[in-house]
Order: C-alpha cells, then sequence, then structure tokens
C-alpha cells in the first residue's frame, strides 16, 4: 500500500536518498518512518538546528514526490537514481535563499557535504574500444 512512510522513506528509492544522506552528513542512522523523523530527528539527532532538519526533508521530501508523481502518472522511471538525489540538493541549493541569514551558512555546509558525496557516486567514464595499444 502506498503512504506517506513508503514513498518518503521505504521506497528503494527513498532509501538511497536517506542513506546518501546518512551518509554524507555523518549521521548514525538513516530515517525509516514519518514518526521516525519527528521523534528522533527533529528533536535533535542530527546534531544542527530543528529549522535545518526540516529544511533538509523538505527538499529531499519534495524531490521524491516528484519522482513519484513521474513513475505513478507518467510511468518515467529514472534512469539513474541518484538523479533524486540531485534534484533535493538542487531544490534545498535554490531554497537556501529563503532561510534567515544566519542559516544559510549552516545550509551551506550540508550541501557542501552532499554534494561531494553524490560527486563520488558518478561512474567514471571510460572510453571502451576495440583498439589495442602495442
Amino acid at each position: 500500500a502506498e503512504d506517506i512512510d513508503n514513498i518518503f522513506f521505504r521506497c528503494s528509492v527513498a532509501r538511497l536518498v536517506w542513506c546518501g544522506a546518512q551518509d554524507s552528513l555523518g549521521w548514525d542512522a538513516c530515517p525509516i518512518s514519518w514518526q521516525d523523523w519527528k521523534v528522533k530527528w527533529v528533536t535533535g539527532h542530527l546534531k544542527i538546528p530543528k529549522r535545518i532538519d526540516l529544511f533538509i526533508f523538505a527538499g529531499f521530501a519534495w524531490s521524491l514526490w516528484i519522482n513519484r508523481n513521474k513513475m505513478e502518472i507518467e510511468g518515467d522511471f529514472p534512469g539513474n537514481p541518484l538523479k533524486i538525489l540531485y534534484s533535493g540538493i538542487s531544490f534545498l541549493q535554490k531554497w537556501r535563499l529563503l532561510l534567515k541569514p544566519t542559516d544559510r551558512e549552516e545550509a551551506m555546509e550540508v550541501l557542501k557535504k552532499l554534494k561531494t558525496w553524490v560527486g563520488m557516486q558518478r561512474p567514471k567514464h571510460v572510453q571502451v574500444t576495440d583498439n589495442e595499444e602495442l
């Protein structure tokens, strides 16, 4: 059954997003449900202000929601799930300007860590050829 927890936390794409955030931001674990996010994560688990926690959630939740609608309505499945992570980072970059000036720097640090992690996940481009060097 499709519900908030499945869309935003439990589907494979959501797991990639949250586990990527975990890995890049040094979290101890990934959120597994809306209840888990509200109880554990927004109450200081991330060691950053709650408003930054919610900012991160908003960017990734919006990206997951748009992706879910593309899959459900248009039948358009992502060729590379990292695109959803890139999309979330893009929203966060744009929305960062809406934060209080004092929160923008903290958000920028989060974005730097996320972008670095995602950048390391890209496959290396290797030219495939039949030619051998002698």
